[in-house]
């Protein structure tokens, strides 16, 4: 299976795996028919989050909520979703969150999926 990740040594997934710990988020969620990953890095500074993407070189980024009435600063959100039921090349699915997942879980500390019952 071809790895999402291959083209970063094992301290840039370390790197990796430590901007999804501290700013980020991963969840898993379940439908009747399907599970889905999504994985979610939050800042500030789109710059940040435009930099991560190049290095993962998937992912979306857009603009969070913006909580205007305490003056704070707009917040981004790098995202990746993807339906842990299929897995199919990365040319024909952009949706590679399960392999990214796979990859990245060795160096996860406290991030690691639960099954959703």
């Amino acid at each position: 299976m071809e790895k999402v990740l291959n083209h970063l040594s094992e301290t840039e997934k370390k790197l990796v795996a430590l901007c999804i710990e501290f700013e980020g988020s991963i969840s898993l969620s379940k439908t009747k028919k399907h599970r889905y990953i999504q994985f979610r890095v939050y800042n500030t500074r789109r710059v940040l989050l435009e930099q991560f993407q190049r290095i993962i070189r998937c992912g979306q980024i857009g603009k969070a909520c913006k909580n205007e009435s305490f003056g704070r600063k707009q917040m981004y959100a790098w995202r990746l979703n993807g339906s842990a039921n299929r897995i199919y090349s990365l040319e024909r699915n952009p949706h590679i969150a399960l392999r990214l997942y796979q990859e990245l879980e060795p160096f996860l500390l406290t991030k690691k999926l639960k099954e959703v019952e």
